[in-house]
C-alpha cells in the first residue's frame, strides 16, 4: 500500500484506520501498533507523522504475513463480514480453521469506494 498525500489530510485518516480496523483479528495488538494512527484522528489532530506511517506499515507487514488465506473447502462453515462507511464498502468471507474451529481464516475480500 502506498501513502499517498490524500490518504495524510486528517479527513481521510479516519476512512484509512476504518480499514486497517477491518482487519483487526489479523493484526496481533492492534490497538498498541496503531496508536500513533489513533492519536492523529479527531477534530484537533496533529500533522501526519513518521511514527503513523510506520504504524501502518507494521499492520500491513502483519495482514500479509499474518495467518494464511484458506483455499475453499465446502465441507466447513463459512461466514462473511461487510463493512460500510461513508467513503466505501468492504466484505470478507471467513472460513473456520481446519486446525483450530475457534479461528476463522480468510478466503478472499471484497471492496468498493462509493
Amino acid at each position: 500500500m502506498k501513502m499517498t498525500e490524500q490518504q495524510l489530510e486528517k479527513s481521510n485518516r479516519a476512512s484509512l484506520y476504518g480499514l486497517l480496523n477491518f482487519y483487526r483479528e489479523y493484526i496481533p495488538n492492534f490497538a498498541e501498533v496503531t496508536e500513533p494512527i489513533q492519536e492523529l484522528l479527531g477534530s484537533d489532530s496533529k500533522p501526519w507523522t513518521g511514527k503513523a506511517t510506520e504504524a501502518v506499515k507494521k499492520a500491513l507487514h502483519r495482514i500479509t504475513n499474518g495467518p494464511r488465506w484458506l483455499n475453499f473447502d465446502p465441507s466447513s462453515e463459512i461466514r462473511m463480514e461487510t463493512r460500510l462507511s461513508p467513503g466505501g464498502i468492504a466484505a470478507i468471507l471467513l472460513q473456520q480453521n481446519p486446525a483450530s474451529k475457534r479461528e476463522w481464516l480468510p478466503l478472499c475480500s471484497w471492496g468498493r469506494t462509493i
